[in-house]
This record gives C-alpha cells, sequence and structure tokens, in this order.
C-alpha cells in the first residue's frame, strides 16, 4: 500500500490514502490471527505464551521506533516549507512512504531467502 501511494501523483494520494489505510490495517490485523497458530505449529505448542510474548513486544518496538523516525521526517519537509510548524501536501510523507517501501522490500527479500534456507536445510534432513 505504502508503494503504490509514493508513485502516485500528488492530487491523488488524499484520496488513496484511506484505502492504503485499510490494507494495511488488514495486514496488521492478519498477523494477530495467524501469528499464535504458526507459533504453535512452528514449535510444537512449547512455549507458545512466551513466543507471543516476544513476537508482540518486536511489534511494539517496531512502531515506537517507525513513528520516531516517521516524525522526524515530517518535521524536516514542515522546516523546508516555511515557518508553519505544518507541512503542506504529499510531499510531507513522500520520505516516510519511500522509507516504507524500502522497509518491506528488504522484509521480502529476508523472508525469499529464509524460506529457500528452510527448505534447503530440512530436504538435506529428509534425506539422511
Amino acid at each position: 500500500a505504502s508503494s503504490a501511494l509514493l508513485f502516485l501523483p500528488e492530487e491523488v494520494v488524499p484520496h488513496a490514502l484511506l484505502p492504503a489505510l485499510a490494507v494495511t490495517a488488514a495486514a496488521y490485523g492478519a498477523n494477530w490471527a495467524i501469528m499464535p497458530s504458526f507459533i504453535a505449529k512452528r514449535f510444537q505448542g512449547a512455549h507458545v505464551g512466551v513466543m507471543f510474548n516476544i513476537h508482540s513486544g518486536h511489534i511494539a518496538l517496531t512502531v515506537l521506533l517507525t513513528s520516531y523516525v516517521v516524525g522526524g521526517l515530517y518535521d524536516v519537509e514542515a522546516a523546508r516549507q516555511g515557518e508553519d510548524a505544518f507541512c503542506h501536501g504529499a510531499v510531507c510523507w513522500r520520505s516516510s512512504f519511500g522509507l516504507g517501501a524500502g522497509l518491506q522490500a528488504l522484509a521480502l527479500l529476508v523472508g525469499l531467502v529464509l524460506a529457500w534456507v528452510v527448505r534447503h536445510c530440512s530436504s538435506l534432513n529428509r534425506a539422511k
């Protein structure tokens, strides 16, 4: 969703923001719905509560860090526009959306590499 907002013309961004927010919220909600069953299957039911809490802590830390960084990027753009503390236009959020798109691409790459490693290692273990 943030990748699409990054490349849209400035006039379209206000109309696309709500659907992008809905897609992001659905993905975030799906994480909480899928995570407990994934953890239970992955770790054979052992220490599911501990793993759930560790995962929840990581998400909370990520939200805190992301809010801090995005707020700083917004403030820099607002300062470029003048004395007003508010930023005007879609340009205020372009760097934040670019950061989000870059992090999403990095996460996709890491996920693909980890999936390949797990499949490769599990196929080696089955062959033994």
